[in-house]
């Protein structure tokens, strides 16, 4: 089994998984997507010049705390929400 994640080249913001028993790269249709080997949470890592990084305790336990009352985006520049 082979396990992909996709993510926004853009903010690195990991943002599906998928698992395939082919070698075959899923098709990726959006040019601010790219695709890397492996399955990573998006809770746990982004990605950063195609590198998965972990995010530490403290990034986590931010990025756990997204405001409901307002559109917003996580921001792996500043680790934070910023509104949109």
């Amino acid at each position: 089994m082979i396990e992909y994640s996709y993510y926004n080249i853009i903010t690195g913001e990991i943002t599906s998984t998928y698992s395939t028993n082919t070698d075959s790269i899923p098709i990726i249709y959006d040019p601010k997507v790219q695709v890397i080997v492996g399955a990573y949470d998006y809770m746990e890592y982004y990605i950063k010049d195609e590198i998965p990084i972990a995010y530490t305790l403290e990034q986590k336990q931010l990025k756990k705390q997204k405001p409901i009352d307002r559109p917003v985006a996580w921001s792996n520049e500043t680790f934070s929400w910023t509104d949109l």
